[in-house]
């Protein structure tokens, strides 16, 4: 056990690390900070989406290329993609690889089963350490994989005690630990501390738009968007979620306590049948882990989706094409795109495995709805049996590998549906959808009666974009 900056001392420059925690959960904040400020360069990283931890190595300048499928996050103000990565990427000082989340998952194994490193050191952050070195983690997400692929472990911890009898990672992984209290800060602990939203603004800066009061019509536009959206919930499913979808984790909740009451619902962040009692504004909370039905950790839950145990995923999409075809990666040709995306996260493999395929495009616009997407993230899949795209305006269904409209929302005519749609499409007399009902209207309203899922929507009758732009 030793200071915390004799800890980040021990990475020496052109070292490889990886890096846990999940988005803002148990991310080694206090570390990253003192290898920041630390004559630490060309360092290489690899991580689980940990977009913050990239930022921080970013803007000191350290950090020369990283492996990392998603590098935005949900939080308080809305959706963001760190800046200075942002930034970085720009003037060619970041090399970022963004694969699949479970093709990183895959590859740590393979080298762990080879005997074989993937990094030089995990950096990460322990609820509880032992003076033996053991750590205790409450939710490892990929901590526990990102450890027995790296060469040694370097840990900051929350509490040190004097013995672990079942650690996480055992101490003949760990080289050298520091007591750091709030060493996540201002990222999650579980069972020590919260998401801070004021000290993530310190690193990302004001993000947060004026939102001005919303009518009643825009209120209900919103309130009929998450409504349809859970009409496309199957009761007896298993059901998942990723990054960045509150919207879809309420109306999975909306979808349970109405007509799907035997659905099974597993959140990226590891948590089985969450209690959902409020609009959270992000999908990855850790405090969810505390109020479920058991937990089950990302590469496990890759594994079970491989194995045919996920029936349905909610999928969001930058742009979809006629064919079904999701990009999220850019906007723009491959050698100079105009927008770079956040990434594909775990979407390419969980789409490939899933029966049914929900996708949702809140706002819908012929630049979402393309004639071809820029980039291919994902594609219909063999295993594929229903397609479903939930837009504003309606919801369409994949047909002999086209889409068409099955029901178009009330208001919304023919005409307006194509000058909103950048794909030729056929309308075989597509049903008006069905209109909210009471007990529908009532339950959101019971599960959110303060109106926080208005937070997650702009000043507009439509929901808001994610800005995926950097």
């Amino acid at each position: 056990v030793i200071d915390l900056e004799s800890l980040a001392q021990e990475v020496p420059p052109g070292a490889t690390i990886a890096i846990g925690g999940f988005q803002l959960n148990r991310v080694p904040i206090a570390l990253l900070r003192a290898v920041a400020a630390g004559e630490h360069t060309d360092l290489k990283a690899v991580s689980a989406p940990n977009p913050l931890a990239l930022e921080i190595l970013s803007a000191a300048g350290c950090l020369r290329s990283a492996e990392c499928g998603f590098v935005g996050f949900q939080f308080e103000d809305g959706f963001v993609i760190a800046p200075a990565v942002r930034r970085a990427i720009a003037t060619g000082a970041l090399d970022l690889r963004q694969p699949d989340v479970y093709d990183t998952i895959q590859s740590l194994r393979a080298l762990r089963d080879k005997g074989a490193q993937h990094a030089d050191f995990a950096l990460l952050h322990a609820q509880l350490a032992d003076n033996e070195g053991n750590l205790f983690i409450d939710d490892p997400y990929v901590d526990v994989l990102l450890a027995e692929a790296s060469g040694m472990v370097l840990a900051t911890t929350e509490v040190l005690v004097d013995r672990i009898d079942e650690p996480t990672v055992p101490a003949e992984r760990v080289q050298t630990i520091a007591l750091v209290k709030n060493g996540a800060a201002p990222t999650s602990c579980l069972g020590h501390y919260g998401r801070d939203a004021l000290g993530v603004r310190q690193y990302v800066g004001e993000t947060a738009t004026h939102r001005p009061e919303l009518m009643p019509s825009q209120t209900g536009a919103i309130d009929n968007f998450l409504i349809n959206l859970s009409r496309q919930v199957n009761d007896n499913e298993v059901i998942v979620t990723g990054l960045a979808s509150a919207v879809p984790m309420l109306a999975i909740e909306l979808a349970r306590r109405t007509s799907a009451p035997h659905l099974t619902y597993i959140n990226c962040i590891g948590a089985m049948n969450p209690r959902i009692e409020k609009a959270f504004p992000t999908s990855v909370e850790a405090e969810l882990r505390n109020h479920c039905d058991g937990t089950i950790e990302l590469p496990d839950l890759f594994d079970l989706a491989r194995d045919g145990g996920v029936d349905t995923m909610f999928f969001g999409a930058a742009q979809i094409d006629g064919q079904g075809n999701i990009n999220l990666s850019r906007i723009g040709p491959e050698s100079n795109p105009k927008i770079r995306l956040a990434g594909p996260a775990g979407s390419p493999s969980m789409r490939s495995y899933v029966r049914r395929v929900l996708i949702t495009v809140p706002r819908q616009l012929r630049r979402n709805l393309v004639g071809h997407v820029d980039a291919e993230t994902s594609a219909p899949a063999s295993r594929n049996e229903e397609t479903i795209l939930v837009t504003d305006a309606a919801i369409w269904h994949l047909k002999a590998n086209r889409f068409e409209p099955e029901s178009m929302h009330e208001g919304i005519s023919v005409e307006d549906l194509t000058s909103r749609t950048g794909f030729e499409f056929r309308c075989n007399s597509p049903a008006v959808t069905a209109p909210a009902t009471e007990l529908e209207l009532r339950t959101l309203h019971s599960i959110d009666p303060v109106g926080g899922r208005y937070k997650l929507f702009s000043e507009n009758p439509q929901p808001i974009e994610p800005q995926l732009r950097w």
